[in-house]
Parts: C-alpha cells; sequence; structure tokens
C-alpha cells in the first residue's frame, strides 16, 4: 500500500485556508500533518487579519490539529521573512512533510515567490483552489457549510459597513452589486476573513469583536476569545 504524501496548510484562519483543508482531507492520498500560521509576534495577531493567535490555535484545537506557529516582525523584510520560512520549513521537513498547502486563487506573483521559497527548501506547493472561478470558490465556500466572518476591508473597495459581518450570500450580492471590478472573494485585497464555523470543526469558535484599528491599508476589526 502506497504511503501518504505528508502536507501542511498553510494556515491564516480565513475561508481560502479552510476550503483547502477540507479539500486536502477529503484525499485519500494526503495526510495533514499540521497547520501552519504566520503571526505578527508584537501583536500576537494574523498579520492584517486582526485575529488573535488565541483564536487561531483555538480553530486547530476544534478541528483537532497540531499548528506551527511562525512569528514574524511588524516590519518584516522579505530577507527576514525568508530566514524565519527558511528555518520552519526545514523543521517541516524533518517532521516528514513533502508539500505546503496553499489557498491562492490567482495571484500569480504570490504563488511563484512562495513556490520559490520551498523550491530552496525541496518542497513543493498544493493549490487546491488555483485557477478556480471566484465565483465557482464562493459557490463551494456557501454550500460547504462554513461560516466565515469578514474581519478587515480595504477602504478604497469596501466601506466599513462590511467589517464584522458573516459573509453569507445576501452580503456576497451586496459587494456585486457595488462594483464589477470588485472579487468576491477578496483577492484583490479587498477583504479578510475569519472562519467560526464548517465541516470538521467540533463546535463553533466563541470569539468577541474587540476594537477597530488600521493596519497598513486594512481597517481591522480585532477579534478576540470570547
Amino acid at each position: 500500500m502506497q504511503s501518504k504524501t505528508k502536507v501542511a496548510i498553510f494556515w491564516s484562519g480565513g475561508k481560502e485556508s479552510a476550503l483547502s483543508l477540507n479539500r486536502i482531507l477529503k484525499d485519500p492520498q494526503y495526510q495533514v500533518v499540521t497547520l501552519v500560521t504566520t503571526l505578527n509576534r508584537e501583536l500576537n495577531e494574523v498579520p492584517f487579519h486582526g485575529v488573535s493567535e488565541i483564536l487561531i490555535s483555538n480553530q486547530a484545537k476544534l478541528l483537532n490539529l497540531p499548528i506551527l506557529r511562525v512569528y514574524i516582525p511588524s516590519e518584516c523584510t522579505n530577507r527576514e521573512y525568508e530566514e524565519i520560512f527558511n528555518r520552519y520549513y526545514s523543521l517541516l521537513k524533518r517532521k516528514g512533510v513533502e508539500s505546503i498547502v496553499f489557498g491562492d486563487i490567482t495571484q500569480q506573483e504570490i504563488r511563484n515567490y512562495r513556490d520559490q521559497l520551498l523550491e530552496k527548501n525541496s518542497l513543493s506547493g498544493i493549490y487546491p483552489l488555483w485557477a478556480m472561478s471566484s465565483e465557482d470558490v464562493m459557490s463551494e465556500y456557501l454550500q460547504s457549510g462554513y461560516r466565515a466572518i469578514i474581519t478587515a476591508v480595504n477602504e478604497d473597495f469596501l466601506s466599513l459597513s462590511f467589517l464584522g459581518k458573516e459573509l453569507n450570500l445576501e452580503l456576497i450580492d451586496k459587494i456585486k452589486s457595488l462594483d464589477t471590478n470588485l472579487d468576491i472573494c477578496g483577492e484583490n485585497g479587498e477583504y479578510h476573513t475569519f472562519v467560526v464555523y464548517g465541516p470538521g470543526f467540533k463546535q463553533r469558535v466563541p470569539y468577541s469583536k474587540n476594537v477597530t484599528t488600521t493596519q497598513g491599508p486594512y481597517t481591522v476589526c480585532k477579534l478576540r476569545e470570547a
């Protein structure tokens, strides 16, 4: 019997991460070794998402999966980022991981950068959602049973009225009605999400809405443990 390919899931806590995980878990050729989450080491949260480390940890517990936390500084250069991830990718290799799973859909430049860094570490990338239309990805999200909250919006694209709202069919239709150039999945940086329930979760992730702040181009509603 052929052994399964060991993979790690690049995990922001958002909907694309969750959809990618769901696809991988259904595929008998893969074994998920761990989730991997990048965290701002000064703020102890996912950069530009407003999601605290404890909430990401609670997601992993409810999914019954280990999580590897990768801490990066607030002002992180590409060189620093690569040095940090080289160390963690080396650690994953020692755990038998062969591939890293990402939730990217269309951003070729980002994929190229990821793949170059992986190649240096003798790893490969898996992109379960790659080249899907945003309509198809969103349809899969809506049918999957996942529930996600919008935690950050770029006001160049969306108003603050979307912040903290559950991403459902009504809200998606509202995004569509604003501008045909908006990507309903947020692939152009329109918004970020946090998944609070769905396939594999033993229960809903308890959370509370904290302060609203600005991080880079985003207005962020910080989520904390309830």
